[in-house]
């Protein structure tokens, strides 16, 4: 199904979740953006949440006009919409629907750098 998505033009941008889960993938897609981002994770496991590498989960960003179709596509047990793109220069991750991570891009750019 994200095959057929990507072919017909309704993912903007995908990342796997491996090495370093969730928060890493995020992080490296909005330094390679230079977008923003703010997450809500439902969940009462952050850490697990956040750092998981198990396989086959995959981070893909979608154009609001086409999340429509592209949910279409899933059995939405197997898609689950957790944060939205933003022009702010920010990641903010909540958990419950409380910012627990506010981290500017050029912040995540100079940690990355630094490797």
């Amino acid at each position: 199904a994200l095959h057929q998505a990507i072919k017909n033009k309704l993912v903007r941008a995908c990342h796997d979740l491996s090495e370093g889960g969730l928060a890493v993938a995020i992080a490296e897609m909005c330094i390679g953006g230079r977008l923003g981002c703010e997450l809500d994770l439902n969940t009462n496991d952050l850490t697990t949440a956040l750092f998981s590498e198990s396989n086959g989960r995959l981070l893909v960003e979608i154009e609001p006009n086409k999340a429509a179709k592209f949910e279409a596509a899933f059995d939405k047990k197997l898609i689950q919409k957790i944060g939205v793109v933003t022009t702010q220069p920010q990641l903010i991750i909540k958990q419950n629907n409380e910012a627990i991570v506010s981290l500017a891009i050029e912040q995540l750019v100079k940690a990355w750098q630094k490797q």
